[in-house]
């Protein structure tokens, strides 16, 4: 399977399957070096944490709410 960026391509993400989530099961973050850490990936990991706690996400993913 091959995936290609054409230029007509819009940057929106498409969701290639969408009667299908995944309500269970672990999540994680792994990168190099905190020495090393670009400010982007920085700001994508803060990003992602706050919206794991904002959203309750980590309880969700753990199976222990409905």
């Amino acid at each position: 399977m091959s995936v290609s960026v054409g230029p007509g391509w819009s940057g929106a993400l498409v969701r290639l399957l969408p009667g299908w989530y995944a309500d269970a099961g672990a999540i994680s973050l792994y990168y190099a070096s905190r020495t090393l850490l670009p400010a982007k990936t920085r700001v994508f990991i803060d990003f992602l944490t706050e919206a794991f706690r904002r959203e309750r996400l980590a309880q969700r993913f753990a199976g222990s709410v409905g």
